[in-house]
């Protein structure tokens, strides 16, 4: 009887253990996904900004530059061609000691 719960005992504390090792193994696997999550959430939004502004910006055809909460955006309107005008919205943002950015180039015709 005793040998029993000796043995019951061990096979507890060995499942415990091989419970405990693959615990401790997926929670830097979880860490990472949660922060490549949050990469991919704020490489949305950053794009999210650059398509709005330059939807904005192909009706007013005016250059500016501002922040918003960690994004920096600015707008250029160059002329491109003799009636054509370039506008490039930049979006950049730094993430985890690295500097991103997203840029949108769209030609347009001012009289449009």
């Amino acid at each position: 009887m005793l040998k029993n719960k000796g043995i019951i005992m061990v096979e507890t504390l060995w499942a415990i253990f091989i419970f405990s090792v693959i615990l401790m193994s997926s929670i830097p696997i979880y860490r990472q996904m949660m922060i490549e999550r949050e990469h991919r959430s704020q490489d949305y939004l950053a794009l999210t900004i650059a398509r709005s502004e330059m939807e904005v910006s192909q009706n007013r055809l005016q250059e500016k530059e501002y922040q918003r909460n960690i994004y920096h955006v600015q707008v250029y309107v160059q002329p491109y061609n003799f009636q054509i005008l370039e506008i490039q919205v930049m979006v950049s943002w730094k993430q985890e000691e690295q500097k991103r950015e997203i840029s949108l180039k769209k030609l347009v015709y001012p009289g449009t």
